[in-house]
């Protein structure tokens, strides 16, 4: 028997069994030796001797070679326990690291075809180089003593991406989740100019927490490679023909699109549960190719109509009825799916990172971008995307409409109307005016943006203008609506329009001397919130200090004075004054049972109460008290549809608190995929997403992903200053990140003269302040300014420890930064004693494992 024949029967098993003749007519050189591997799969599924293992055997014996066997799998460093998985020139085993410390691994092992050497080296560059959570790491590459490669790899227990979906029962939005992921593991392999040109199902796995991982990367080309090599260089093809692309079939060259016809084709059968083409099993490669490059793919939404046995059972499996799957697929699915796996390359989307970009529209309800762009289609999709936003505001204008048609029928029956109701009369036609332009003109020009990037705000700045040429007719109006659309503003993120609006409603009610609660307590205490952000922080305290002089007793709403204690503890915490922020807290908590309890206000405060609290127990080592009270918060703010968009906040600062502890990537993708609900759940702001990316990139940091995280807060530090602007405490600490992060390629004064602005601007805020005198350290250590970095980070570390009483990251940072320091300074044994330190407060906080404690461990392993 030949050697191609057994490598083509081997390589036939990495296919479903009604795959594999497909395969085997397209690869064989010849009818007969298609022929001769189609008897020996049949054998196989049909006898029970293992042909596979006499196969490998006899090309073992064909080589000179020996057979894989435990007695051969043995290395210093690895331990081959059971084999857990084989292809067309590999085997895979679970193992285990032995040296320099324990880990449980997949190692995949080159059978005796040095022909596949070369390959084989390949995927552990390839794979190597793509480092991303959704990807199959490489750990190492080592050789056996008879000379054969293997890869040291991460273990990934899982399921075959179809198999995990049918067993879950996943719901069409739950598919397209796990899709999503796979197209951010391509597209990031297209950023890195690499294409597959092999995915298929069983080459994607999900594990038990729905991680999904990308593996084999055998056949991945660099992208400028690809473009002028003939794929077929071994005799072999290199993809899977049922889901190649045309060109692919053609032997043409391949790019980024190749992939993106493969995910389409991929996507389609996630989705039915059928490939786009019925290939027959013993069809012949010019078969296969005429039917991929000339017949029509059925839409999506045209399966089910008249179900088979076959699709009952999958509507069954995924308890979904023939309507229901119809409405969801048709439209935007059908045009997505079907652009994926247009023929033409041209006509795809660019990359998989753009097919992406196009399932996040779809899963927003934003417009697709494979739908005609027409009118009446995109104000479809921006009143599904708002249902709330255009019912509330409709049955507003019926409320304001009625009101009206009542004091127009009482004003018509009573003569003596007074002036008040000539003045609230007015005041219901603004309002009636404003909402009817809200509905009226929301509907034109509508784009797939968000909606404060929409006609929508136009209209409010009508409005606005509006109120301004009544200032004088009506205070009274003009200062309560000048309130509410400060509010507008400021949910918008645009703080400066709402700092504006809130100071002209509080001049108007100091003018008219309007004694209320909006005026003597709201207004002031939202001018203080906005001032904070923009790191005003002396003005903010002088208003706080003036409105902490007011009488409890004066309230008649204690909900007004639960937000006053709130903003007055969110104000001390940023001081770090923890003490007395929590005091404030507890009093916010304790006035709950005097609060309207479904009011939104309400549970927007005791969250938020809650979440700052569990802060304060984070940051002084009450980690089981600050646990439970993050998921108080949590829970909630997610029981409440109305409140639920601003759940992320607890959450995340959850998922940061765990991840300190380990298991950075499982929290990198909780991290994610937090993200990616609160963009579906906060579509009209920006501003929610500063934080979200702020801690993202933390993590990408805690994982190596230096460029991601890098991008990542570049990403907030623009929207956090196109909101706050520079001096905001957000602003501030992002850029240090980003300098922080540039001081790996060398120091600037010009760097040093930002930092110390920074430093200068934010000393009211404890955090930032510190790391400002944390990175300023680092800069003159990076300088070779000995002396000036020991008093500083000596600084920094006696601010640290006075303001928190446990260990943290950001002590041990420090402490690190003093053992190089010292180190420098030729005072080794100082060196020792901060090192020692540093390892102390990492194994108290991330652990041994984590990669800041193993470049401390790494450093003094060097002292003398």
């Amino acid at each position: 028997m030949e050697n191609i024949e057994k490598e083509l029967f081997l390589q036939a098993l990495d296919f479903p069994d009604d795959q594999q003749a497909s395969f085997i007519n397209a690869a064989a050189p010849s009818p007969g030796i298609a022929a001769r591997v189609l008897a020996l799969l049949s054998a196989r599924r049909s006898d029970s001797k293992d042909v596979v293992d006499d196969l490998r055997q006899s090309i073992a014996l064909t080589e000179a070679d020996e057979v894989l066997s435990f007695t051969t799998l043995q290395h210093p460093h690895y331990r081959f326990d059971r084999k857990i998985g084989y292809g067309g020139f590999s085997e895979v085993f679970e193992g285990e690291r032995l040296h320099p410390f324990q880990q449980v691994v997949a190692l995949k092992v080159l059978l005796n075809t040095p022909q596949y050497q070369e390959l084989f080296l390949q995927e552990a560059n390839i794979l190597g180089s793509l480092q991303h959570p959704h990807i199959v790491q490489v750990y190492d590459v080592g050789q056996l003593s008879d000379g054969r490669y293997f890869l040291v790899m991460e273990l990934i227990k899982g399921k075959p991406i179809l198999a995990y979906s049918d067993e879950k029962q996943l719901s069409v939005r739950e598919r397209l989740m796990l899709f999503r992921s796979l197209c951010a593991a391509v597209s990031f392999a297209h950023q890195n100019l690499i294409i597959h040109r092999d995915l298929k199902p069983n080459n994607v796995l999900v594990t038990d927490d729905g991680v999904v991982k990308l593996l084999d990367f055998g056949v991945s080309k660099i992208l400028r490679e690809a473009q002028d090599e003939n794929q077929t260089q071994t005799g072999l093809i290199a993809f899977t023909p049922a889901y190649a692309a045309p060109e692919q079939l053609q032997r043409k060259p391949v790019g980024m699109a190749a992939d993106v016809y493969a995910l389409g084709a991929l996507g389609y059968q996630l989705l039915v549960g059928k490939l786009p083409y019925q290939i027959p099993k013993d069809a012949s490669p010019v078969v296969v190719e005429e039917i991929v490059t000339t017949s029509r793919i059925l839409p999506l939404s045209q399966h089910f109509r008249n179900p088979t046995e076959e699709q009952k059972t999958i509507l069954a499996n995924r308890k979904q009825t023939r309507s229901s799957l119809y409405k969801q697929f048709l439209g935007d699915l059908d045009a997505v799916l079907l652009k994926a796996l247009a023929k033409d390359p041209k006509e795809r989307y660019r990359s998989a990172g753009a097919l992406m970009d196009e399932l996040d529209r779809f899963l927003n309800g934003s417009p697709v971008l494979a739908q005609p762009s027409s009118r009446v289609y995109l104000f479809k999709k921006f009143v599904l995307r708002n249902k709330w936003l255009v019912g509330s505001a409709t049955v507003a204008l019926i409320m304001f409409i009625t009101t009206l048609a009542i004091l127009s029928w009482q004003n018509h029956k009573v003569m003596e109307a007074n002036v008040r109701a000539e003045v609230e009369s007015q005041k219901n036609k603004a309002v009636i005016k404003f909402m009817t332009g809200l509905l009226l003109n929301g509907s034109a020009e509508i784009t797939g943006q968000s909606v404060d990037t929409l006609r929508f705000k136009s209209v409010i700045q009508q409005g606005t203008k509006d109120l301004l040429e009544n200032k004088n007719k009506n205070p009274r109006a003009y200062a309560e609506m000048s309130h509410v659309f400060g509010m507008l503003y400021d949910n918008w993120g645009n703080k400066e329009k709402a700092l504006s609006l809130f100071q002209e409603a509080y001049m108007a009610c100091k003018t008219h001397q309007f004694i209320d609660i909006p005026c003597e307590f709201d207004l002031p205490s939202r001018i203080a919130i906005i001032l904070t952000k923009k790191g005003q922080i002396g003005k903010a305290v002088s208003i706080y200090e003036q409105l902490a002089q007011k009488r409890p007793e004066e309230l008649s709403n204690n909900m007004t004075y639960a937000v006053f204690l709130h903003n007055t503890g969110a104000l001390k915490t940023l001081m770090g004054d923890y003490r007395e922020a929590e005091h404030f807290f507890n009093n916010v908590l304790q006035l709950r049972s005097q609060l309207p309890a479904k009011d939104i206000n309400t549970l927007r405060t005791i969250a938020s109460s809650q979440t700052y609290l569990g802060r304060i127990y984070e940051n002084t080592g009450r980690y089981d008290e600050a646990a439970t009270t993050y998921e108080t918060a949590y829970q909630g703010l997610f029981g409440e549809k109305r409140v639920r968009n601003t759940a992320f906040q607890p959450k995340m600062l959850q998922i940061m608190m765990a991840a300190h502890h380990g298991q950075i990537h499982k929290h990198l993708e909780a991290m994610k995929s937090l993200i990616g609900w609160q963009e579906k759940q906060a579509l009209n702001s920006k501003e929610s997403f500063v934080p979200l990316y702020h801690r993202l990139g933390v993590l990408q940091e805690d994982a190596g992903l230096q460029n991601e995280a890098v991008a990542t807060w570049q990403k907030a530090y623009e929207i956090e200053r196109a909101l706050h602007g520079e001096r905001s405490t957000e602003s501030m600490t992002l850029r240090l990140r980003l300098i922080h992060a540039a001081l790996e390629k060398g120091a600037t004064s010009v760097q040093e003269r930002e930092i110390l602005k920074i430093s200068t601007e934010g000393s009211s805020y404890v955090d930032t302040h510190v790391l400002a005198k944390q990175v300023l350290g680092r800069l003159y250590l990076e300088s070779g300014k000995v002396h000036q970095a020991i008093a500083v980070l000596d600084e920094v570390l006696a601010l640290q420890n006075r303001v928190w009483t446990v260990p943290t990251r950001a002590k041990a940072r420090t402490l690190f930064y003093l053992a190089q320091a010292h180190l420098k300074n030729g005072q080794a044994i100082v060196a020792r004693r901060y090192s020692n330190a540093a390892l102390s407060s990492y194994n108290q906080t991330v652990g041994k494992e984590h990669r800041d404690y193993k470049a401390v461990w790494g450093f003094q392993r060097q002292l003398p």
